[in-house]
């Protein structure tokens, strides 16, 4: 009954959008354990279609439906992971060395968190938001994650984000952010020089082009096809825009003549 239900919810999402291994792990490290009964499973489900369909194209689904879990049969520990976003969300910045007193107090908030659950045990509660969060996985097992993770969860609209996190719980996008799909559409006019123009125009007069150069950059490695990366440039000079670190990371992608290496566009 539960995976007939999660289908029907997460019908049409395609292949990039959903990561087997990864709901795998989430599943079997704590999401499964929440359904003992018919009622459990109805529970859950009547509140993730209701709040899943406001924000389906702006979270990773598989986030969305462990956190879900959480707010319905963990309300203590949901409530505490939303109010605590600096322990949950990003990374530990600097060197292990110089960050050991600020690990030892995200533990010390994290345990006290665990022991607010009552449907998991505590071990399974960790196993369960280590999964979600790489911040908890570095705080109990001194795994290091980098600032090249932050752009990779961003994309992928995952909780860990400190971008994306406050959109799980607000249910909504904030004032002056673009929603995922909005800057997937936007992209994808690029290859009609004029039209990707004006879309990133209007930005400009709602003065959002900041925050979409800064998206952007998660795009630029792989999602942006490669026909379009001349394309994107030549509108961000024309209108006056300066990326280097944008127009660094398209330029990579850009095929190199084998005896001068000089760009072949």
């Amino acid at each position: 009954m539960l995976f007939n239900q999660l289908d029907e919810l997460i019908a049409n999402f395609s292949e990039g959008k959903w990561d087997a291994t990864y709901w795998g792990n989430v599943y079997h490290s704590g999401l499964k354990h929440f359904f003992g009964n018919i009622r459990d499973v109805t529970r859950y489900i009547n509140s993730l279609r209701f709040s899943f369909s406001m924000v389906r194209d702006e979270v990773n689904a598989i986030d969305f439906l462990a956190i879900t879990a959480l707010q319905v049969f963990e309300p203590a520990v949901y409530a505490a992971i939303r109010d605590n976003k600096n322990v949950f969300a990003g990374i530990f910045e600097g060197g292990y060395s110089g960050r050991e007193a600020e690990i030892a107090q995200a533990k010390a908030r994290c345990d006290e968190i665990l022991q607010k659950a009552i449907v998991l045990n505590q071990e399974r509660m960790k196993d369960f938001i280590r999964r979600l969060f790489p911040k908890v996985e570095s705080i109990y097992s001194k795994t290091g994650y980098g600032y090249n993770w932050l752009e990779s969860w961003r994309r992928s609209a995952r909780i860990c984000s400190p971008d994306i996190f406050d959109t799980f719980f607000r249910l909504s996008i904030p004032k002056g952010e673009l929603s995922q799909k909005e800057i997937e559409t936007i992209l994808g006019l690029a290859s009609d020089e004029r039209t990707f123009s004006e879309s990133l125009m209007k930005l400009t007069n709602d003065d959002r082009i900041a925050r979409f150069l800064e998206r952007l950059e998660d795009y630029t490695r792989e999602v942006i096809p490669l026909d379009h990366v001349a394309t994107i440039i030549r509108v961000l000079m024309n209108i006056g825009i300066s990326s280097q670190k944008v127009g660094r990371a398209c330029l990579k992608r850009i095929p190199r003549c084998g005896s001068c290496g000089s760009s072949t566009s």
